[in-house]
């Protein structure tokens, strides 16, 4: 009985002094607003039925990542590997005024009990390969056998949508007159809460347009296609 307790309080040791949060924050953190087609002053070309305009209210947040270019095979502790092949990701964080990078998923996998804890990585020289590791939350960081190559990137992994969704259809050209479509989307629904048919006065000579807040320059229109800027959208 007596060595059933001792081996439980000492798992219950290991899982306590063993997690895999990190201790540092997050850094560098950047967000886009809004999504919107196409690019502002720059010619396009769309055929009748294509949409000409979109705009979503939305907000992506994002961060910098490493991106591992080659696999990743070391031992983490007693009976315990890193498994991170080539293409796994880790995040940027800063701990102690260092830059590092950590796992969102645990890559220390105990041969007994599988996934253990997160692994993270620092290049002690910036050259673009890791030099040292150590488990998420351990305190010191070991020599890796020996140097993994990354990459750079970014992530985006938060992603809202904050409510309304405006699009513009172009529905083609007829007796002097532009067609073209609004629609609204609120809540991401996928029906339109409104729309409506618009209706323009164009003679085959370049002209602007506005609705609401949108406003596009016709360059050249047929009931095939439209060529076109976007000049403003707020």
């Amino acid at each position: 009985m007596k060595k059933i307790i001792i081996i439980n309080f000492i798992w219950l040791s290991i899982l306590f002094f063993n997690g895999c949060s990190i201790k540092g924050p997050l850094i560098d953190s950047f967000e886009i607003k809004d999504k919107v087609y196409p690019s502002n002053n720059k010619l396009h070309k769309k055929y009748t039925g294509e949409k000409i305009y979109s705009y979503e209210n939305y907000t992506s947040t994002g961060y910098p990542i490493a991106i591992l270019t080659n696999n990743l095979n070391d031992t983490c502790g007693l009976g315990q590997k890193i498994k991170a092949p080539s293409g796994s990701e880790f995040l940027k964080y800063k701990e102690n005024n260092e830059i590092i990078y950590c796992s969102k998923d645990p890559l220390c996998i105990d041969i007994v009990f599988g996934p253990w804890s997160a692994i993270c990585l620092k290049d002690i020289d910036n050259d673009y390969q890791f030099d040292k590791f150590k488990r998420g939350d351990d305190f010191y960081f070991t020599n890796l056998k020996s140097k993994i190559p990354y990459r750079l990137s970014k992530k985006f992994i938060q992603e809202s949508f904050d409510g309304i969704r405006q699009e513009l259809i172009y529905n083609g050209y007829s007796n002097n007159t532009l067609y073209i479509q609004y629609r609204e989307f609120i809540n991401n629904l996928a029906k339109p809460s409104f729309y409506q048919e618009l209706k323009y006065q164009y003679n085959k000579k370049p002209i602007t347009i506005r609705y609401k807040n949108i406003k596009l320059k016709i360059i050249k229109a047929d009931n095939n296609s439209i060529i076109y800027k976007l000049l403003n959208y707020k």
